[in-house]
């Protein structure tokens, strides 16, 4: 049995900071199972409500995944996004002692 096959070219690799950042935006169908935000995880599922993902992000102190969202081209991200229990990206952060995020996020304010 084969229990290595390469993977393919570089260019068909996907980071797992990048795989982060695409299931914080796009799957939004993993926080109806598990919500690491305790409040939200009284919101009904079927709500539609969540944070942006940069409030998850900083939340889960995934500093890479907020440097991929904070140096976006299209700049979309709004670090002053009202959303979660803690009420911002950025108050998630302290909160949880997520100091890098936190400077990260002050930079980008």
């Amino acid at each position: 049995p084969r229990h290595f096959e390469p993977g393919g070219s570089p260019r068909n690799v996907i980071s797992l900071p990048q795989c982060s950042l695409l299931v914080l935006e796009l799957g939004r169908d993993w926080l109806d199972v598990y919500d690491p935000d305790p409040r939200n995880r009284y919101v009904p599922p079927d709500s539609g409500v969540y944070p942006p993902a940069i409030y998850y992000s900083s939340l889960l102190n995934l500093v890479t995944v907020c440097e991929l969202l904070l140096g976006r081209k299209e700049d979309t991200v709004n670090v002053n996004s009202p959303g979660g229990s803690y009420g911002n990206a950025l108050q998630a952060a302290a909160h949880m002692g997520n100091e890098s995020v936190v400077r990260l996020l002050l930079v980008h304010r």
